[in-house]
């Protein structure tokens, strides 16, 4: 589709009409919605922070550059004061610490320790499931979307008698097609287990996130979740360009006309581009009617709207891509009404921990690890190489992430898990 701009970056060296055409709009009604709230809250006149922002330099020069001072006239905030008078305050507030040098509060990690020591004896659970980040093949860590790992976590859903409704939480802007749709396979297996499955979309829920989603009886979506983006493409890095900088050339005989075809170090033959563009139509076509007949729509009405055009929440719901907007809390009150339970917890779905990290969650959550420095709970994990990658390099990992069998992908944003 004419909107489907996820390559971009890799090829032209500036957007494209189209490109610039919908990601104008989404941010738009992201940044309406923002300073719509703000003013509302702040009791601002309406436009008050979009002319706050445009002339700033002006505003800061009636309080000699004193953007604190220009925060409190403008009612941003209610009060300027340094620590230690904020400190004082809260102790006005809240009293004074056993030490008496700070105010009575409880430390986060100790709050929740002391919270899940609690346990819930209810047997009725309505599960949540958090698929979050890049859709990929096989088994994946937390933090990408495995097709393999969530086909584990949904059979431990399925093998608990316990669980009445499932919400599965998607952060996600998409992947790989081919792992997409043994997710969305999966998820339509367990509904015809008479378990009631609703989506609860976060902060992107697009391409291959959506392909995910139309699996479920009803989607969530909040009102700037980001959503759409029907499409496809087949992606294909070669290198031989940059080879040759570097004084490297390929030759040789082949069997078959795509034989070496797929090659990293050779340019794609007009015959291999014909069969990857071939899968690509392929792919986009049975997205767009996945999707119709997920939505009870006209497949071209479908269409229309696909194209990789990417949507917020609140025009997703207007133009029948989500069925309801809320959080996931909302969500889960819904889904557990539709299973008609009075009573129910709320349990979160996770693959079985091993040794080392049951004792890791034990030190981070309990008690003891309330009272452990950072460091040292830090030591016993090996950080990963791509959290510290500079952010030059970030392409690079997209490209890394690109694992599907067939080279052909459903991705619209990279998600970052919260």
């Amino acid at each position: 589709g004419k909107y489907k701009d996820y390559l971009e970056p890799f090829l032209p060296n500036d957007m494209s009409e189209e490109s610039r055409e919908h990601n104008a709009q989404w941010i738009n009604e992201l940044w309406a919605t923002y300073t719509g709230n703000l003013e509302s809250r702040r009791q601002l006149p309406a436009g008050s922070i979009d002319d706050y922002v445009n002339n700033l330099d002006a505003h800061m020069a009636l309080t000699d550059g004193d953007s604190a001072k220009l925060a409190l006239e403008k009612n941003l905030v209610d009060k300027i004061a340094s620590r230690r008078e904020l400190t004082a305050a809260l102790i006005d507030t809240a009293g004074k610490n056993q030490e008496g040098d700070n105010y009575n509060g409880v430390d986060a990690n100790q709050y929740l320790a002391d919270v899940r020591s609690k346990p819930n004896t209810e047997n009725n659970k309505v599960a949540v499931l958090v698929a979050a980040g890049s859709i990929l093949d096989g088994h994946q860590p937390d933090g990408n979307i495995g097709s393999e790992s969530m086909h584990e976590l949904l059979h431990q859903v399925q093998q608990d008698d316990n669980i009445k409704a499932l919400v599965i939480r998607i952060d996600s802007g998409g992947g790989s097609a081919f792992a997409s749709e043994i997710i969305r396979s999966e998820i339509i297996a367990l509904r015809d287990k008479k378990i009631p499955i609703y989506i609860s979309m976060g902060s992107v829920a697009a391409s291959g996130g959506y392909w995910i989603a139309t699996a479920a009886d009803k989607i969530w979506a909040q009102p700037t979740t980001i959503t759409g983006s029907i499409g496809v493409f087949g992606a294909f890095p070669t290198l031989e360009k940059s080879l040759e900088k570097m004084g490297i050339y390929t030759d040789g005989v082949g069997t078959t006309e795509l034989a070496g075809a797929m090659r990293l170090d050779r340019p794609l033959t007009e015959k291999a581009n014909k069969v990857v563009q071939q899968s690509v139509d392929n792919i986009y076509q049975r997205f767009i009617t996945l999707v119709a007949d997920a939505r009870e729509q006209d497949k071209e009405a479908i269409n229309e709207i696909a194209q990789g055009h990417v949507w917020t929440g609140n025009k997703a719901k207007e133009i029948g891509l989500v069925d309801e907007l809320g959080t996931l809390s909302d969500a889960v009150k819904a889904i557990a009404q539709e299973a008609n339970l009075k009573t129910y917890k709320v349990e979160f779905v996770q693959r079985p921990l091993s040794p080392k990290e049951e004792f890791l969650r034990s030190l981070t959550q309990g008690q003891v690890g309330a009272l452990l420095p950072k460091s040292f709970i830090e030591s016993f994990v090996s950080l990963s190489v791509l959290n510290e990658i500079s952010p030059a390099l970030q392409p690079l990992q997209a490209l890394k992430n690109m694992n599907d069998p067939q080279g052909i992908y459903v991705q619209c944003l990279d998600c970052v898990a919260p």
